[in-house]
């Protein structure tokens, strides 16, 4: 994990969807988003997402498996499942 907090900066709407330009991290979390990003940053690691957008977590409906594991053959196989969904901005699933 990154000691301090992370600026992410250069961000861009998509399409017409109004998105921050730039998301200050600090303990895992959001702490700030646009100018009050800029402004409470103080010494952070900063990335530029030149060109890319931030969205919310996605939450997928309908899940039937992932990485080899077929839920509707063998149901239990979901809880070995673990953390991959997040690889796609999956943070929750059905």
């Amino acid at each position: 994990m990154v000691n301090g907090p992370t600026l992410i900066t250069g961000l861009v709407n998509l399409g017409d969807i109004d998105g921050p330009s730039s998301v200050l991290l600090e303990d895992g979390r959001i702490a700030a988003l646009d100018a009050g990003a800029m402004r409470d940053a103080g010494p952070a690691r900063v990335i530029n997402a030149d060109g890319l957008t931030a969205v919310p977590g996605f939450i997928e409906l309908q899940l039937n498996g992932m990485d080899g594991r077929d839920f509707t053959t063998d149901a239990e196989s979901m809880w070995q499942l673990g953390q991959a969904p997040a690889r796609y901005g999956v943070t929750a699933f059905l």
